[in-house]
């Protein structure tokens, strides 16, 4: 009987620094009277492009 090796998930490594904190917007759709809130993410390209 073959014994299977047990496979570990890969991972990411944690990123070097901290994600900024998001920023609360409020968005107008096609009724002006209707704003949506939404978290803003500010994102910055990566060293793998």
């Amino acid at each position: 009987m073959k014994s299977s090796s047990p496979q570990t998930p890969t991972s990411t490594p944690p990123p070097s620094r901290p994600c900024p904190p998001p920023r609360k917007i409020h968005v107008t759709g096609s009724r002006p009277d209707i704003r949506v809130p939404m978290r803003e993410i500010a994102q910055s390209p990566t060293g793998d492009t």
